[in-house]
C-alpha cells in the first residue's frame, strides 16, 4: 500500500477511532474517579506497558528489570497474558523447562528462556494469576508485562514505554492508527521509558513533546546488540563475525524495520529480508521457504531476532539470531531509586 493509499485508508478508518476513543476514555474516567476499583495484592506491583500496538521494546525491559531485581537478591515474578498462545486457563510456571511458545506465548516464553529462576503467571485476568502464583511460589515483587491497559489489577509503580523514533505514531487511535491510548494518558505513568534513543532525529525534541502529557522523569535507553547466537544457544559469535558475510534475514517483530538496521549497521550484506506479521507461528514451509531463499541468494547465513529463534526448532547451521539487551543511557539512577521493593 503506497502513502496516499495508506492515508485515504487512515481517513475511511477515523469514525471508528472516535468510537474507540469514546469507549475507552469511558473506562478509564470509571477508574480514575473509582467508580471502579483495581483489586490489589501483598505483593509490590511494576507495570510495564505502552500506548502503540506494540513495537516498542518492552520485553526486553521486563527481563531487564527481572535481572535488576534478581541482582539485589529480590525474587521477581511475572505477571502475563500471554498473547499468541494456545493452552486456555490459567497456567503458572516455576519452571522453565516445562515451558513452551504454545502454552506460555512467544514473548513469555522468550522472558522464561532468558530469565530460568523466574516463576510465572500466564493469565487473562492477570489479579487472579498473580493470586494463583502466591499460592505455590514467593514472590518479592510483580512484574505486570502489557499492563498500561490493563487496570483490573492495581499497580505500584507505572512505566510506559515510548519508541523514541515514533513515541506517538501518527498521533491516531486504533484502528486509524497505532495508539491504544490517547498521549494524555501518560498523566498515568510513574515513568516514561524511551527505546531507541540512538534511532530518533532529536530525542530532545521528543522530550519535550512528553512534557505537554507528563512531568515525570523519562529514563532513555537503547537496544544494543551483544552478539550472534546459534538457534539453541549453544554457538556465540562476536558481533563483527558476520561483517562483509551475505545473509538473509527474517523476523516476525513490531518493528521489523529496527532488525533490518541492526544487521545493517554491523556490516551484514542482505541479499534478502522477510518480515512476518507480529507473533506470526513459523510452519515447516516458512522455514522450507527461507532456505531456498538463501539458496537462491547464495546466502550463506540465516538470520533471525530472539524472537523468532525461540519459535523454530532448526538444525540447519545457517540459522542465527542477534541477541540484543537493554543499555540505559539516561536517568539509571533516578530508575533505582523510584523502583519499589528493589532496595
Amino acid at each position: 500500500m503506497n502513502p496516499a493509499e495508506l492515508k485515504k485508508m487512515q481517513g475511511l478508518l477515523l469514525p471508528l477511532s472516535w468510537l474507540y476513543g469514546l469507549i475507552i476514555g469511558l473506562r478509564n474516567f470509571f477508574y480514575d474517579h473509582g467508580w471502579i476499583r483495581p483489586r490489589r495484592v501483598p505483593v509490590p506491583v511494576v507495570s510495564v506497558g505502552n500506548l502503540s500496538a506494540g513495537g516498542t521494546g518492552k520485553t526486553p525491559i521486563v527481563i531487564f528489570l527481572a535481572q535488576l531485581y534478581q541482582s539485589q537478591g529480590r525474587k521477581a515474578a511475572i505477571l502475563t497474558r500471554g498473547y499468541g498462545r494456545k493452552s486456555s486457563g490459567p497456567q503458572i510456571i516455576e519452571n522453565s523447562e516445562k515451558a513452551t511458545p504454545e502454552l506460555v506465548g512467544d514473548e513469555p516464553f522468550l522472558i522464561l528462556n532468558e530469565l530460568k529462576e523466574v516463576s510465572l503467571a500466564v493469565d487473562k485476568k492477570r489479579e487472579r494469576g498473580a493470586q494463583l502464583l502466591l499460592q505455590r511460589a514467593a514472590a518479592d515483587v510483580f512484574i505486570l508485562d502489557d499492563g498500561f491497559q490493563y487496570r483490573r489489577l492495581a499497580r505500584d509503580f507505572e512505566i510506559v514505554v515510548l519508541d523514541a523514533a515514533r513515541p506517538f505514531d501518527n498521533g491516531r487511535l486504533l484502528p486509524a492508527g497505532l495508539l491504544r491510548e490517547p498521549p494524555a494518558a501518560l498523566k498515568r505513568a510513574s515513568l516514561v521509558w524511551l527505546t531507541r534513543v540512538n534511532r530518533a532525529k532529536d530525542v530532545g525534541k521528543t522530550v519535550q513533546r512528553i512534557r505537554r502529557f507528563s512531568q515525570k522523569p523519562v529514563v532513555q535507553s537503547i537496544h544494543a546488540p551483544v552478539e550472534f547466537r546459534s538457534l539453541d544457544g549453544t554457538k556465540r559469535l562476536p558481533l563483527r563475525a558476520f561483517s562483509g558475510k551475505e545473509a538473509v534475514a527474517f523476523c516476525a517483530i513490531g518493528q521489523p524495520e529496527s532488525f533490518r538496521r541492526d544487521l545493517r549497521e554491523l556490516g551484514v550484506v542482505l541479499r534478502a529480508f522477510e518480515p512476518f506479521e507480529d507473533h506470526h507461528r513459523y510452519t515447516a514451509g516458512d522455514l522450507e521457504r527461507l532456505k531456498n531463499l538463501a539458496k537462491r541468494e547464495n546466502a550463506e547465513y540465516i538470520l533471525c531476532t530472539e524472537k523468532d529463534a525461540v519459535k523454530i526448532s532448526e538444525t540447519d547451521e545457517r540459522f542465527w539470531f542477534l541477541k540484543i539487551s537493554i543499555q540505559i543511557v539516561a536517568n539509571r539512577q533516578i530508575l533505582l531509586d523510584l523502583l519499589p521493593g528493589l532496595m
